[in-house]
């Protein structure tokens, strides 16, 4: 928390809810692996400030809350108890994951889940180049799905690189440039894959953590970096922030390749 001070009483002042906001992943996460139900950070926040409890209560309170529900990719609504979100709250946090960086574990003292996301995948590929480096590989393409895709040297019928195509957004049977990665990692965070319709209207699944809800005004967000688990970090905030911020914020050695969702496919890439 900030404060300014004038004359003895506040004039100004601004919180960043970082705990309430851990607190309410969890939420949204129990949802998600009890009722196949996503639902937003907001709305997570609403059902744990009018359910959520440290200790059990003699008198159960229940909540409905809306959501998206992913099998039918359609909108739902489910009837949550208190003692769900309560146990929800209880089984999250950092303080169950215990790191030994001597022997290089991970232990959980508790039944929990981690998802490291696409920057665990993006780590995984630089891995396995490591590996094939060790053993003497100079030549090769690695693809973790078509979302992180590396490629080591060239092959030896184009010196150029590999060749990667970028599929359009709209249309997945065009492309929509192509490139050619070596030594190069690539990797693309967009809404044709992973997605959900309400209302007739299809939504990201990459969420805005400003406001709780899909991210909106891209289709999709390339990157090409150096590392693989830096090109993966960066498309979610390009894909989120949009194209003025990330012609802002590109590092020089990056290549950004984006499509915002208009009624033309506006598909450019970043000087």
């Amino acid at each position: 928390e900030l404060a300014v001070l004038s004359v003895g009483q506040v004039v100004a002042s601004a919180a960043v809810p970082v705990g309430g906001a851990t607190f309410d992943a969890a939420v949204a996460q129990y949802l998600r692996r009890q009722y196949a139900l996503r639902i937003s950070l907001a709305a997570a926040e609403e059902l744990r400030r009018e359910l959520g409890t440290a200790w059990p209560v003699q008198s159960e309170r229940y909540a409905e809350v809306a959501g998206f529900d992913v099998p039918s990719k359609s909108a739902r609504r489910v009837c949550v108890s208190s003692e769900e979100i309560r146990q929800a709250l209880a089984r999250m946090g950092w303080r169950f994951i215990q790191l030994d960086p001597a022997a290089r574990t991970v232990r959980f003292l508790k039944p929990i889940e981690m998802d490291p996301g696409g920057i665990g995948k993006g780590y995984a590929v630089d891995r396995m180049i490591e590996v094939l480096k060790k053993h003497g590989v100079s030549r090769a393409l690695i693809s973790a799905g078509r979302s992180s895709i590396y490629g080591l040297g060239a092959p030896p019928s184009e010196p150029k690189g590999w060749r990667v195509q970028i599929p359009d957004p709209r249309d997945q049977r065009k492309t929509v440039r192509e490139v050619f990665l070596r030594n190069l990692s690539m990797s693309t965070s967009g809404s044709t894959e992973k997605f959900f319709v309400a209302g007739g209207k299809v939504y990201s699944h990459i969420m805005d953590p400003r406001t709780g809800y899909p991210a909106a005004g891209m289709l999709m967000v390339s990157v090409i970096a150096p590392q693989t688990i830096d090109s993966e970090a960066w498309t979610k905030p390009y894909f989120v922030m949009g194209r003025a911020w990330a012609a802002r914020n590109r590092p020089k050695d990056f290549q950004v390749f984006l499509c915002e969702d208009r009624q033309e496919t506006a598909c450019v890439s970043l000087p």
